[in-house]
């Protein structure tokens, strides 16, 4: 049997069709197209596997995501953004020691510069996305809008050098939708260039047994460039600049309503780009008899900040400009399709973590956990034989925020602004602060968080918490 894991980077759940019921209560805010967008090719994928409502990532951002998904691990205790530790033992050597084939393809660039194809038989990357330094060689229109940045107070002349040069490339400024040259086409895109060369990868294996395929797109991440007929599909009467790529940060520092509205509106097209490439590959596995014979999961490592404000202090933001634990970064989608069925066609409403997945691969598999998994096989839950149920979970961005989430409440703590509490019944989307009303049970979950960390602490010695040693887009005061 295989596994094939799809993973695309900052696909907000609330976008996708298979959702809307879960959602409906407040899917819209007047900041963008009625949600979800057309995802007929996920929904359809989705009525064939397990869906969970509440899947998180235990630790943000990209990096952290990616470390826990590969090691099964909880480490937003222990470390930020960073490179894989020498001492973790990943999903892919683990498979690669038990006999399997081990491919990665992703034109997440992050992942080849921090370590991740590590243990992976295959690899191949497709250059070019976002700040990747093959970006330079591009042609790309000149735009100066370093007007927009702001740094922080205490930055390094390197960060200041780093950002300035990006804006006079406008890798994060681009007035065209730009590749070596323009996405003229649907192939062009990046999103197209990785299913394609995963298919090229399947179509010269053998043996269609025993294979670990991870495909990591970081579509439908910005920069926010669909190809027609998808750019203006939500906002066809758009007249001005198309901000694909618009500065991190407060969307009142230089975002008018109707750019944010359309912001919104390509991230919508790019969602439904992505939902047809994904859908060509399915049909693509299902045609060659790859799909009934392998565990399918489709997952993201976090959603998308897009202008939601939050309590008083909190106002909207675009990107990951921030630590932001709320509602828009931290639901992601998650889909398991069973090959036996397992599952089928059920919405599952218990919370999942992404160090659940590791474990979960591992077993559908029969290869033996390591001991340093913190998470949880759902196998059992899609055969029926546990429930699986954590009534909370925990998670954080490190160094700077922790958030503990049940199905009621979700409590945010800060490094150094003050605590929240939002009533997730009627306020899903966390605009309201209750926590002057609440102070006890703010207490309660802080020593519920305390407690959590210091047991996942003892649990692992030997992993040191690291000091905070990087930048953020934005300072935390504007």
């Amino acid at each position: 049997m295989n596994t094939i894991v799809i993973l695309c980077d900052s696909f907000r759940a609330d976008h996708l069709g298979c959702y809307a019921d879960f959602i409906s209560q407040d899917k819209n805010m007047g900041l963008g197209p009625e949600l979800p967008v057309s995802t007929p090719n996920l929904d359809k994928l989705a009525g064939e596997s397990a869906l969970f409502y509440h899947a998180y990532p235990e630790g943000v951002p990209t990096l952290p995501v990616r470390s826990s998904l590969f090691t099964g691990r909880v480490l937003f205790p222990f470390r930020g953004w960073q490179r894989l530790e020498r001492s973790d033992t990943l999903i892919s050597e683990v498979l690669g020691a038990a006999g399997l084939n081990t491919a990665l393809i992703a034109d997440t660039y992050h992942m080849r510069y921090y370590g991740y194809k590590r243990g992976f038989k295959y690899n191949k990357y497709i250059r070019g996305q976002e700040y990747d330094i093959a970006s330079c060689i591009l042609r790309t229109p000149f735009i100066d809008t370093s007007s927009c940045y702001r740094y922080r107070q205490d930055c390094s002349l390197r960060e200041k050098i780093m950002r300035y040069f990006m804006s006079k490339q406008t890798i994060n400024n681009m007035r065209k939708r730009i590749t070596n040259g323009i996405f003229n086409t649907i192939e062009d895109t990046y999103v197209a260039r990785t299913f394609n060369a995963a298919k090229q990868y399947l179509e010269n294996q053998d043996d269609k047994d025993n294979l670990f395929l991870w495909v990591d797109s970081f579509d439908p991440h910005e920069p926010w460039n669909p190809p027609e007929p998808f750019a203006h599909k939500y906002n066809p009467n758009y007249e001005s600049m198309d901000l694909i790529c618009p500065h991190p940060g407060e969307v009142g520092d230089y975002i008018n309503e109707k750019e944010l509205y359309n912001i919104r509106s390509l991230y919508a097209g790019e969602v439904e780009l992505v939902d047809k490439i994904v859908g060509d590959f399915i049909t693509y596995l299902r045609e060659r008899d790859w799909l009934d014979k392998s565990l399918l999961i489709f997952i993201s490592d976090h959603g998308e900040p897009l202008g939601e404000s939050h309590g008083k202090r909190h106002q909207g933001i675009l990107r990951k400009a921030r630590p932001w634990c709320y509602e828009e970064l931290m639901r992601i989608p998650l889909l398991i399709r069973h090959p036996d069925g397992h599952g089928s066609g059920k919405e599952f409403k218990n919370f999942v973590i992404t160090s659940d997945i590791m474990p979960t691969i591992l077993d559908f598999l029969h290869v033996k956990k390591p001991k340093t998994i913190d998470g949880l096989s759902l196998i059992p839950l899609l055969k029926e034989e546990q429930d699986h149920t954590r009534n909370k979970v925990i998670l954080g961005w490190h160094g700077f925020s922790t958030n503990l989430r049940t199905y009621e409440y979700s409590y945010h703590n800060w490094t150094e602004d003050p605590p929240e509490l939002y009533n997730r019944k009627g306020d899903l989307y966390e605009r309201k602060d209750k926590i002057e009303e609440n102070k006890d049970l703010a207490n309660k979950f802080q020593q519920e968080i305390e407690e959590y960390v210091k047991n996942i602490i003892a649990k692992h010695p030997e992993d040191k918490v690291k000091q905070i040693d990087q930048f953020y887009l934005f300072d935390k005061k504007l």
